[in-house]
């Protein structure tokens, strides 16, 4: 995965000429202040927007040349999101969420498998109310890798979380890296929860920049 020249503006520029190449198997934390842009970025990398300028290549292809119905497609398949809140759906239980996307997507992901891993085998019927936050994170995380996509974006995932659980989350998500060889996008405010990304970028004044 490979963005090439990201411009974005609202009023003023928030994006100006972003460059990112994300490997399979590599763990990327993005920091900065609010309002420096991380939620736009992620939002373009997640094909939720379109940047002014630039492109994004998935396998060699720049995905803003696509039409909409297929970056649709891409974004189920190949994309899976994690956010501050896990926005699970109430009436479902935790076996249920996976299956939603599952259906979705029309993919065969082992779901007792990927929740056993993540240790929430005993927990599969469910509703999201009787559950942890930790929890709740945990399964949105499993439900982001059920369709087995390319990339995972995590948006402050740890953010109402307390420090153990959060460290957890932040686990998991380096673990679907490392093992899963899946590409892995987190922002985070809590600098606490870095040492298990490969790499740490700053953005800032529209720039991602290494620390």
């Amino acid at each position: 995965m490979k963005l090439s020249g990201i411009y974005h503006a609202y009023e003023q520029p928030i994006l100006s000429g972003v460059d990112l190449s994300v490997a399979p198997g590599e763990c990327i934390g993005i920091i900065g202040p609010s309002g420096s842009g991380k939620s736009t970025l992620l939002q373009i990398l997640g094909l939720l927007k379109r940047p002014n300028a630039g492109s994004l290549f998935f396998d060699s292809v720049d995905v803003f040349t696509l039409d909409e119905e297929a970056r649709r497609k891409l974004r189920l398949n190949e994309i899976g999101f994690v956010f501050q809140d896990a926005h699970l759906v109430p009436y479902l239980t935790v076996r249920e969420q996976l299956e939603l996307v599952q259906g979705e997507s029309e993919t065969e992901g082992d779901a007792i498998g990927l929740l056993t891993d993540l240790g929430l085998r005993h927990r599969v019927t469910e509703l999201p109310e009787r559950l942890s936050g930790g929890e709740r994170q945990r399964v949105a995380v499993a439900r982001a890798l059920i369709n087995d996509p390319q990339l995972i974006l995590a948006d402050e995932p740890t953010a109402s979380l307390d420090f153990v659980n959060g460290r957890l989350v932040m686990e998991r998500l380096a673990d679907a890296a490392h093992n899963r060889n899946k590409r892995v996008l987190v922002i985070t405010h809590d600098e606490r929860m870095l040492d298990v990304c490969d790499r740490v970028l700053r953005l800032r004044d529209g720039q991602l920049i290494a620390i």
